[in-house]
């Protein structure tokens, strides 16, 4: 009679495993299990075209778990010859892959297995893909030290929403989704009601997502970076009441849509280094017509209610968003608008790149403000960010008051 207990335990603990699988995939078709002679395959879909495959014998593994040792040919391929990742990468996530499965015990789960490639992927691949290839352009490089800082294991709202889909711990009734609206902003959904964008014709993309309520209480939060229901690294770091700054150095910066981030691509491109004898590329060409706006935003460090700040910022993000122009220069920003701006969803998803300066990253220590430049489908050649001597040499300006003092040496985007 034990037995028989123990086998129908077994057999649910089984298929709750690979529901496990599935939580912490970015789709359910991610894991895929077909025949395969005496055996059944599973196909475990990862970033990049990257796939792990293992054989198992469906009638022997009833009474057993899915572990390294209860499994057969498990092995990590390229899914296809789309995979993007070159060959020292491809030959470092095989060799890591090759060495976790030696260093496991024979009672390794593969989960455990999936989710430390997922985080090796993701850690080692993700982040330093681009400025891998990047470097290889720059003929003169400034250290950046606090760039690594920005790069961390944070899940996407897909892998949360699997999550909580398949984890029968998590009661989806109690589950309230926090999603963006393109015209009319945030709005909440229960989770079972939820639609992705594939399954209805008024679905949701996963990125429009905010956060996931459970209970009341935020469990994940995209701009906060917050993530208690996984424990993601960033968030022992983030508290309800602690502003995210994402951006620690000048330079210029793209919107990483796999992880859902602001990376740098340079922090400059010297002037000199460009040569005008070599064309310009897809990705530094202007297009043939130039929709150009330029505000002052007008910084609020003096009197800000009577300038109506808040209402103000509102209005210049909602008057960019409704043009979407192909270059956008602003000045006097601070880190509040620019921390503002850069949660803004069409500026994340219309392909800008932004160059930032060092006076809008230290505004709130030295209420200093700078000058912003973004650009929709290009990035500059070259650029680089130079102080503007505004001294007056005439002695009746020498007595100046400390509101003027910060601003007799302006930095400028060249």
């Amino acid at each position: 009679m034990d037995d028989k207990n123990n086998a129908t335990k077994t057999t649910i603990t089984i298929t709750d495993q690979l529901n496990s699988l599935r939580s912490i995939l970015r789709s359910d078709d991610y894991l895929q299990i077909q025949p395969s002679g005496d055996y059944e395959q599973v196909r475990i879909k990862l970033d990049y075209d990257i796939q792990i495959s293992f054989l198992f014998d469906s009638l022997n593994i009833l009474n057993k778990s899915l572990t390294i040792n209860n499994v057969h040919n498990l092995r990590i391929t390229k899914s296809s010859n789309k995979c993007q990742l070159n060959n020292e990468q491809w030959t470092n996530i095989r060799k890591y892959f090759d060495e976790l499965i030696q260093n496991q015990n024979e009672s390794s789960s593969l989960l455990s297995i999936v989710q430390s490639i997922q985080g090796y992927l993701l850690k080692n691949i993700m982040v330093n893909q681009k400025s891998k290839q990047k470097t290889k352009k720059i003929m003169e490089t400034t250290a950046v030290e606090d760039v690594s800082t920005m790069s961390n294991t944070f899940r996407g709202a897909d892998l949360i929403f699997n999550r909580i889909l398949h984890d029968k711990s998590i009661d989806r009734s109690q589950v309230i989704i926090g999603y963006e609206d393109r015209f009319t902003g945030i709005h909440e959904i229960a989770f079972n009601e939820f639609k992705k964008v594939h399954e209805h014709e008024y679905g949701v993309p996963m990125h429009r997502i905010r956060y996931f309520k459970i209970n009341g209480c935020i469990v994940w939060d995209r701009t906060r970076k917050l993530d208690i229901l996984t424990g993601s690294e960033q968030q022992n770091e983030t508290t309800y009441d602690t502003e995210e700054r994402p951006i620690l150095v000048q330079g210029l910066y793209h919107f990483d849509q796999s992880l859902q981030q602001w990376i740098i691509q340079y922090p400059h491109i010297t002037l000199t280094s460009d040569n005008p004898k070599v064309p310009s590329t897809n990705e530094t060409c202007l297009p043939e017509r130039c929709h150009i706006v330029t505000w002052n935003i007008l910084f609020d460090y003096y009197q800000p209610a009577l300038i109506y700040t808040s209402q103000r910022y509102r209005s210049i993000l909602d008057t960019l968003k409704s043009l979407l122009p192909d270059i956008i220069c602003l000045q006097e920003v601070t880190y509040n608008f620019l921390n503002l701006l850069l949660n803004e969803i069409w500026l994340q998803e219309n392909n800008y790149y932004i160059i930032i300066m060092k006076n809008i990253i230290d505004s709130d220590k030295e209420k200093s403000y700078g000058q912003l430049m973004i650009m929709k489908n290009f990035r500059p050649r070259s650029f680089s960010i130079c102080p503007l001597d505004l001294s007056d040499n005439d002695g009746e300006t020498a007595v100046a008051t400390t509101v003027t003092k910060q601003k007799i040496t302006k930095e400028l985007i060249i």
